[in-house]
């Protein structure tokens, strides 16, 4: 596995690459210092091919960790679903110091951002990307 930092200050990030690090993501979030609370926002298709390896990692790792899951498709990318999901994130209990992993591709990136960025006045998301181009775009 490759890491890469992202310096901005108080803002600086890490950028992880590799393979099969998705195995490891609970010991390697645990360390970070989040709450045990977490969400996984994602979307059936990639969910049925990920979430299972995602979820039993963070499990592994003793988190708690709730899913919500958001149709395929960019017209999905909007306030309602936003709503959908914030709602959901409140009724499960999340506080400031929980995380939210975005696991998929464009759409699922931009809207848990966005949701992340508007729960609680603004709390960590971490992006897991699953297309090339959400890879790029989540670099940056």
């Amino acid at each position: 596995m490759q890491e890469l930092t992202v310096e901005l200050g108080s803002r600086s990030y890490r950028i992880s690459v590799g393979r099969g690090i998705l195995d490891g993501i609970g010991d390697a979030v645990k360390q970070l210092g989040f709450s045990e609370k977490c969400a996984i926002v994602s979307n059936p298709t990639v969910y049925g091919l990920y979430g299972s390896r995602v979820l039993e990692s963070l499990q592994g790792a003793g988190l708690d960790v709730y899913t919500v899951l958001t149709p395929d498709g960019e017209e999905y990318k909007d306030l309602l679903w936003a709503y959908h999901i914030l709602s959901r994130l409140l009724k499960t209990g999340l506080d400031r110091n929980s995380v939210i992993f975005a696991l998929g591709g464009g759409v699922v990136g931009d809207i848990t951002g966005f949701c992340a960025s508007t729960y609680m006045r603004g709390i960590s998301y971490i992006q897991i990307p699953t297309t090339l181009l959400s890879q790029v775009d989540s670099s940056v």
